[in-house]
């Protein structure tokens, strides 16, 4: 096995980029990273994962933001992608075994893979796909890594529109403070009333995403059939509907209470749902019969 091969079946499964960088420690994450709300739980040291590791491929899945549809919530693109370049990844690993997966600082690998690639907005950037792209990481012990791929990052042109458009000023002209993003509210648990008013698509918030110069190529794509389906106001606002076509979407980790509660704060500011949502007031969710309450007793 050598990169070529590894690189054209990774494209065959849809990633644009993979690069392979340096299996060393990685430094001064954590303690930015214990400031969060909830801090990941990652490793260090990829040897950790897989001892005599010699790199880290770092692969790029892109996806695409999604129109709106009729009798369908709007939709945030990303977990689409993150669930498929999953599947993919899976993949990937069965053909070459001697690779790992593990939870690593993905976006700490993503620069040394494509210095200059991340924003003010904390996304990473690639040529041609802009921040539509989801990072996945397979450990080795075989390939070598590469040099680092300037040509291939779409640097931020620091341009202070993320920060303007941001619903929560978690942007400024120089960082991202990820307590104050919304998707830091947006784990299945209960929403601050804040958040719930500010919520503007199910799953997550793409606002800095849609602003950015750096995706001014990339066209928004109707949802499919599947998604409309599974994801439906009807589908979401009935207590009898199985959540499991949605769920495998957009990934297993994505509770029902989390896409039937945010589902709900969206349905109550389109209006027209009021009978739909009354029936999750008593519901065993903490999560739902809040923003069932919220909803109803809105202003």
């Amino acid at each position: 096995m050598d990169k070529q091969t590894f690189r054209r079946r990774a494209a065959e499964l849809g990633f644009v980029r993979a690069a392979f960088v340096s299996a060393k420690p990685f430094s001064g994450w954590r303690e930015a990273a214990s400031r969060l709300i909830a801090p990941p739980k990652l490793l260090d040291d990829p040897k950790e994962a897989l001892p005599g590791a010699t790199s880290i491929a770092v692969l790029l899945y892109p996806y695409s933001p999604l129109l709106r549809a009729s009798g369908v919530p709007p939709l945030s693109g990303y977990y689409f992608g993150e669930h498929a370049s999953y599947l993919a990844l899976l993949k990937l690993q069965a053909e070459f075994p001697f690779t790992c997966r593990a939870p690593l600082p993905n976006k700490r690998a993503a620069e040394r893979a494509f210095p200059g690639c991340r924003g003010i907005n904390g996304l990473v950037g690639a040529a041609e796909r802009g921040t539509r792209v989801c990072i996945q990481l397979l450990v080795n012990g075989v390939f070598e890594p590469d040099e680092p791929q300037t040509e291939n990052a779409a640097s931020c042109v620091r341009c202070g529109r993320c920060a303007k458009a941001c619903p929560t000023g978690a942007i400024c002209r120089d960082s991202l403070d990820a307590n104050k993003c919304l998707r830091s509210f947006l784990s299945g648990g209960v929403m601050p009333g804040e958040v719930k008013a500010k919520l503007n698509a199910l799953l997550g918030c793409e606002i800095c995403q849609s602003v950015c110069p750096r995706n001014a190529g990339i066209d928004a794509i109707a949802p499919s059939e599947a998604i409309r389906e599974a994801l439906s106001y009807n589908t979401l606002l009935s207590p009898q509907s199985s959540l499991a076509p949605a769920r495998a979407l957009v990934g297993s980790n994505v509770s029902a209470a989390r896409l039937r509660s945010q589902a709900i704060v969206l349905a109550a500011k389109e209006g027209g749902f009021e009978g739909q949502i009354a029936a999750f007031l008593n519901s065993e969710s903490d999560a739902i019969r809040d923003s069932a309450s919220w909803a109803l007793h809105r202003s």
